[in-house]
C-alpha cells in the first residue's frame, strides 16, 4: 500500500483521535520524512511497515496519545524522547523556558556561570534547552522518578 492510499483510508476513519495532523505524523514517522512536504513527494512510494502504522492506529484510537504512540515530541527546535514515565511538554512549556531564558538574560545580564536548578525535570527539556543557551553554567536536573530521569540522560546525550 502506498501512502497516498493508506492517507486516504485513515482520512475516512476520522475521529476525535485521529485527525490530519496525527495521520501525517504516523506517515511521516514510517518515512522517515521530516516534514509533510518530503511525504507528499514520497505519496507513491509503498509504506516502509504498514502493520506498525496500523499499530500506531490502533493505539491512538484507543486513546494513547500521539507522542506517547511515537516516542517522541517536539520542544521548541528538536525532538525529545517521551514515554508514559514522563509528562509530554506543551506549549506553556516551551513559553516557560523561554521566559525562564529571558528573565536570566535580563537579571543577570554579566553573570556567565549561574547553577540553574529543574526541579522535577522529566524528559529533562527545559534543563537542556537553558544549558544549550548558558553553555558555561552548572544546570541540575532533579527528579524524584528514577525512570523520568533515564529520559532525561538520554535526551541529554542526543
Amino acid at each position: 500500500m502506498t501512502y497516498r492510499e493508506k492517507y486516504n483510508l485513515l482520512k475516512k476513519i476520522e475521529s476525535k483521535y485521529i485527525n490530519n495532523t496525527v495521520i501525517k505524523s504516523v506517515l511521516m514517522d514510517d518515512g522517515g520524512f521530516n516534514d509533510f512536504t518530503n511525504l507528499i513527494m514520497h505519496f507513491n512510494d509503498t509504506l516502509k511497515n504498514e502493520k506498525r502504522v496500523d499499530d500506531l492506529i490502533k493505539r491512538i484510537l484507543d486513546g494513547e496519545p500521539l507522542q506517547y504512540v511515537l516516542g517522541y515530541a517536539f520542544f521548541i527546535n528538536s525532538n525529545y524522547i517521551v514515554t508514559p514515565d514522563v509528562l509530554i511538554p506543551r506549549q506553556e512549556t516551551e513559553q516557560l523556558a523561554i521566559g525562564a531564558l529571558f528573565y536570566i538574560k535580563k537579571y543577570f545580564p554579566n553573570k556567565k556561570k549561574l547553577t540553574i536548578v529543574d526541579v522535577g525535570t522529566g524528559s529533562g527539556i527545559l534543563a537542556i534547552y537553558l544549558k544549550e543557551n548558558f553553555t558555561e553554567s552548572n544546570v541540575i536536573a532533579v527528579d524524584i522518578s528514577e525512570k523520568a530521569l533515564e529520559i532525561a540522560r538520554q535526551n541529554a546525550k542526543l
